[in-house]
């Protein structure tokens, strides 16, 4: 099994290649850039209203602009992204850490991980639920992201554990219990007396 620190401490030599084709790249990007710059500075209603509000802050236009498209950037990021950085801290950092346990012999590890499932497995079914709900409530995916770290921290802070075992623990254990009482039970007849 090779480590990412073998991959990163070998040399990497470029071609000269490479190297023209980034420099024809770094050419374009610096000709729009001017170009970019020629328009913050016509004489319009747009040049007029970053004029002032260059005068206002005392910030250059092109600054201002970088600060406003850094801001959207970031806004779609937090807000369309957020769900891709969700099913990151929800579904593959713990399956990583969760097929490490198993081939670990700490069984600590192992509850910690079976306990992040359950509670994750929740989670997914309210934040379902929130999502349709709440779907206005400004920066909902913070909180969601917030908790889900929140549930990743390692112990004694596991959120993860902490509800596990102070909230959850008693309703698996009823669960389990009544499952195991009628094992001998067809599925079906197990779901029927559950509903019932």
């Amino acid at each position: 099994m090779h480590k990412l620190s073998n991959y990163l401490s070998k040399p990497c030599f470029c071609s000269r290649a490479s190297l023209k084709k980034l420099s024809e790249i770094m050419d374009v990007l610096n000709d729009i850039i001017e170009s970019a710059k020629q328009v913050l500075y016509q004489n319009n209603a747009f040049g007029d209203f970053l004029a002032k509000l260059e005068e206002k802050t005392g910030r250059k236009r092109e600054h201002l602009i970088l600060i406003a498209v850094l801001a959207m950037i970031g806004t779609v990021i937090l807000f369309i992204g957020s769900s891709l950085l969700i099913t990151i801290l929800g579904f593959i950092y713990p399956t990583l850490r969760s097929a490490q346990a198993l081939e670990n012999q700490d069984a600590r590890d192992k509850e910690r991980w079976l306990a992040f499932w359950v509670v994750n497995g929740i989670l997914v079914f309210l934040f379902f639920i929130f999502d349709v709900a709440f779907f206005w409530v400004p920066m909902i995916y913070v909180v969601k992201v917030g908790l889900l770290l929140w549930c990743l921290a390692p112990e004694p802070m596991s959120g993860a554990l902490l509800i596990y075992e102070n909230v959850l623990q008693a309703y698996v254990r009823a669960i389990v219990d009544y499952l195991n009482s009628n094992s001998t039970k067809e599925p079906s007849a197990v779901v029927q007396d559950a509903v019932l």
